[in-house]
């Protein structure tokens, strides 16, 4: 069996990509998100924790109200149910890896 992983696309809306890694058995998912320049993500709420790896770029991440600026190589944590979205402001694509996990019960 091949290693490499396939990607799962899913319809975004113009300016944003979110490809979702094929992880059959894994105990969490992940994806790359990608923010194009002077695009702006919708507003996100959700009950799973997720974590946010910046690959490249840089952009606003609004987090439960309160700005935060990110860059490649900036790790957040998003604590669920908490709201998120990201607008890249900046001239290259953000791109943005992102794992998340569902809460132990």
């Amino acid at each position: 069996m091949s290693p490499r992983l396939t990607f799962v696309n899913h319809e975004t809306p113009q300016g944003l990509a979110w490809d979702e890694v094929s992880l059959p058995a894994a105990p969490f998912k992940t994806a790359l998100l990608r923010v194009d320049p002077g695009h702006t993500t919708p507003v996100d709420s959700h009950a799973v924790h997720e974590i946010w790896l910046v690959v490249r770029g840089t952009g606003e991440l609004v987090y439960d109200g309160s700005p935060m600026r990110l860059s490649e190589g900036d790790a957040v944590y998003l604590e669920p149910p908490k709201t998120h979205e990201v607008h890249n402001d900046g001239t290259e694509p953000l791109v943005v890896h992102s794992t998340w996990w569902e809460p132990t019960p």
